[in-house]
């Protein structure tokens, strides 16, 4: 075992000297990628005494260190994911349709529902707006008139004789046994329980709320309407299934009862 200068330690080495200079290079490994190498892990280039001995330093031992290879991924090798077209099998088309139908049956049977309810409420809505529209053009003699139930003015009745319509003046609606409305013809004498029947010569009005104007005419002394006994005007309005009539005062006189006769 070679004996230690203890001086030698304390005399620097000198890097130009012939031992520095054929001092062995320390080879490096191809493997280090740009390794770092820690501190200590190199190797001690020997230094010499002044008598051209080395100096052995125990416990430094060259150390390499291999860099760690990085981990390579293989792009070619791995599988994207699969669209949905992809995935679809024989058995999900199979089962689709009965979910298909099953859903659509429930759905048409709801839709139809609700078409017929709105259908239905569609034309309770126009009933109601047309009754009231109706209701709201009706004129006032529509709900404030009097009302004359009298049989022997019937134009077929032939009893009796010759009471006079000299006392009736504004709206009335004949009803009951006087039938509903005057007659729009001349009839013979005797007739209506007199002698001078009485006819409306006019058109009644077809459209509701609708008011007409016509001649009430006296079949006298062979005339159909004779003027000497006959009213200029009469009024007729359409109350939505029934008439009313403005009745003026008939004269009477010298055993001559004009009256008005209904159907």
């Amino acid at each position: 075992m070679t004996s230690w200068d203890n001086n030698s330690f304390s005399r620097p080495v000198d890097p130009s000297s012939s031992s520095m200079r054929n001092a062995p290079a320390l080879p490096m490994s191809t493997n280090n990628y740009f390794a770092p190498v820690p501190k200590y892990s190199s190797q001690v280039h020997p230094q010499n005494t002044g008598d051209g001995r080395q100096i052995q330093q125990p416990g430094y031992q060259p150390k390499y260190i291999e860099a760690s290879q990085p981990t390579r991924v293989d792009i070619s090798q791995t599988s994207e994911p699969k669209s949905w077209t992809d995935r679809i099998t024989v058995s999900h088309v199979v089962g689709f349709f009965p979910g298909l139908v099953l859903t659509a049956i429930p759905m048409g049977v709801l839709i139809t529902l609700y078409v017929l309810a709105s259908s239905s409420n569609n034309t309770t809505s126009s009933t109601v707006s047309s009754t009231s529209a109706t209701s709201v053009t009706l004129p006032y003699q529509c709900t404030t008139y009097s009302s004359i139930n009298d049989m022997s003015r019937l134009s077929n009745y032939n009893a009796g004789c010759c009471p006079c319509d000299s006392s009736y003046n504004g709206w009335y609606r004949f009803i009951g046994s006087s039938g509903s409305q005057l007659i729009t013809f001349p009839v013979n004498t005797g007739f209506c329980s007199t002698s001078a029947p009485g006819w409306w010569n006019g058109t009644h009005p077809s459209t509701v709320g609708a008011t007409a104007n016509g001649n009430f005419c006296t079949n006298y002394a062979g005339y159909i309407c004779n003027p000497s006994y006959s009213a200029a005007s009469v009024l007729a309005t359409n109350c939505s299934g029934f008439y009313v009539y403005y009745l003026v005062p008939l004269y009477c006189c010298c055993g001559i009862y004009p009256r008005y006769c209904t159907m």
